[in-house]
């Protein structure tokens, strides 16, 4: 197999599962979570044993906590090039997100309540229509095209006038496809609208200055990046008016009430940091995994689709169809050989629904049903390909022989 000359994993991860990171399996579904690096880990414990403290509180203890959390706060703006934003640490993307959506619509805010997102966005938006309606707002999508694209045709067929707020993910969680975010921004911009991006996927594996082209609102999360689960962000580009969701004591701003978790977001802002500092030596190294493996599957296995773009899109992930295969009896198979795969993403697997990405794009409900996600990570490295395609020409060759179309 062409495999050598491949850069290596670095050192501290070796791919395994039930833990990404343990001794048990391949590791492929890093879109979906991530361990969490040893580095972020000790931030994380020297925390929680040295500044227990309420960050609300006035004595010193409570001013101890303070620092820590504002520290954090300004290390995560440093990061992303994101100056001129304020950050509301939230439990998450999904908050991130409703709150983006919702806190921008809410009444008083303007009487002009009009959403749009791209069909293809992240359940925590397209899932936020509900609210927007029963607020007395419309929920629009915007179509994409074959690659999952929002492209000057796609744009050109849209009305921004009188729109609130425009959703646009950076990138694809299930494909991994880029979208043209900086180019959407500047219209909703001229149009007088707000315009959000769930940036989720895209911290550490493209770069990121937001102060370049200054979207309104920008979702992230830590744990997909090596963080912590529990904690996640929205950046808020000052002079932009949002309204919270939780009530309560008013912390964060008076955007997100309750005692922050000053633990959680040190270990926030030392996962972006170090996903930063990273981002262009290992960007490079899962764009030879992702492609190396690509370059295999097309040509050991026929009847294969691959939906992940060829251009712009994330480097670590690969989104491929089997051709009489259900990608979620091939996941199950895979899983029973310790190789750890998604058919969607994982925050919305679960709902029994196929991929809205795909169908998005047009695939037929064969290729739908029959789709694999790879996601490639840290803990990955060139010597886990040969283990992998074995188990995968296990799978298909049991699973179409069982249909058979074998």
């Amino acid at each position: 197999m062409a495999f050598r000359g491949l850069p290596q994993v670095r050192s501290g991860y070796n791919g395994r599962m039930d833990n990404p990171g343990s001794s048990n399996g391949i590791y492929l579904d890093h879109a979906a979570t991530t361990e969490v690096d040893p580095a972020v880990l000790a931030v994380m414990d020297a925390c929680y044993r040295e500044n227990s403290g309420n960050p609300s509180s006035s004595h010193r203890a409570g001013l101890k906590a303070r620092e820590e959390l504002e520290t954090s706060r300004e290390s995560i703006l440093e990061a992303l090039g994101a100056a001129s934003y304020d950050l509301v640490f939230t439990s998450g993307g999904t908050e991130a997100d409703n709150l983006a959506v919702a806190g921008a619509i809410l009444p008083g805010r303007t009487g002009i309540t009009r959403v749009l997102a791209g069909l293809t966005e992240h359940p925590a938006v397209l899932g936020s229509a509900d609210l927007v309606e029963r607020l007395g707002g419309t929920f629009s999508t915007i179509p994409v095209d074959s690659d999952g694209r929002i492209g000057e045709r796609e744009l050109s067929s849209i009305e921004l006038g009188k729109t609130t707020l425009v959703s646009v993910m950076m990138a694809n969680n299930e494909t991994g496809t880029l979208q043209p975010v900086e180019r959407i921004c500047s219209l909703v911009r001229e149009a007088g609208g707000l315009f959000h991006t769930d940036a989720v996927q895209a911290v550490g594996k493209i770069p990121l200055r937001l102060d370049s082209f200054k979207p309104d609102l920008v979702s992230l999360t830590a744990h997909k990046i090596y963080g912590p689960k529990g904690v996640g962000a929205l950046l808020v580009r000052r002079g932009v008016s949002l309204f919270p969701l939780i009530m309560g004591g008013g912390q964060e701003n008076g955007l997100r009430s309750g005692t922050e978790n000053v633990s959680l977001a040190a270990g926030f802002a030392h996962a972006v940091k170090l996903a930063v500092e990273l981002q262009s030596r290992e960007a490079q190294r899962l764009r030879e995994l992702r492609d190396a493996l690509a370059g295999e599957i097309s040509s050991r296995f026929s009847e294969v689709t691959r939906n992940t773009p060829l251009e712009d899109t994330l480097p670590n992930i690969l989104n491929i169809s089997f051709g009489g295969v259900e990608g979620s009896s091939l996941a199950k198979l895979l899983d029973e050989m310790d190789v750890a795969v998604s058919t969607a993403s994982a925050c919305h697997s679960g709902s029994g629904k196929g991929s809205h990405v795909l169908e998005a794009m047009g695939l037929e409900p064969a290729l739908i049903r029959g789709a694999i996600r790879f996601s490639f990570g840290r803990s990955n490295s060139i010597s886990q390909l040969p283990e992998l395609l074995s188990c995968l020409g296990k799978g298909v060759e049991r699973l179409r022989q069982l249909a058979g179309t074998e």
